[in-house]
């Protein structure tokens, strides 16, 4: 009788422990499996953000020197396919976002959203000086300062953003 008990007693421990181990071995699974996810997300963001920021900061640049008259580096057609770049930049920083929304942390979203905002309204005001650079309409200080200011927002949220998603991972 004792070997009997002293056999279902091992067999139960051994079931315990190896599905302990299972356990411990899928959690540790599915924290690598989240963390990569959501690596790849801030990476896709920072990306697509920074794909964005050059090319409107250009396009910002030629238009705003367009319309005060000064020398344009590109030709009409070049400011165009500018444009064009500009706008096809914005859809992605829109899709990247909503991967980290879905990959979270809640408080690394908000900052995400932000960067995105900044961004795409940075893109906005290079487009809209560049529609009045083409319109020949007089653009006010104000709106130039605007537009300059964005950009400064753009980059500051970008790596504000860079910054707590390296701490997250």
């Amino acid at each position: 009788m004792d070997q009997g008990v002293a056999a279902i007693a091992g067999a139960v421990v051994g079931a315990l422990a190896t599905g302990g181990t299972a356990l411990v071995a899928a959690r540790s699974s599915f924290r690598v499996q989240k963390s990569q996810a959501r690596r790849a997300a801030y990476h896709e963001l920072l990306l697509a953000l920074r794909d964005l920021y050059g090319p409107a900061r250009r396009c910002l640049l030629e238009s705003l020197a367009r319309t005060e008259g000064e020398y344009a580096a590109l030709s009409d057609e070049a400011l165009v396919a500018l444009r064009d770049e500009v706008n096809g930049l914005i859809l992605p920083v829109s899709r990247a976002c909503v991967a980290i929304e879905l990959e979270g942390p809640d408080a690394l979203v908000e900052i995400a959203k932000e960067a995105a905002d900044d961004a795409k309204y940075h893109a906005h005001a290079a487009l809209s000086m560049a529609w009045s650079a083409d319109a020949g309409r007089e653009v006010t200080e104000a709106e130039k300062r605007n537009a300059q200011d964005a950009y400064g927002r753009t980059v500051t949220s970008t790596n504000r953003f860079s910054e707590h998603a390296r701490r997250q991972l």
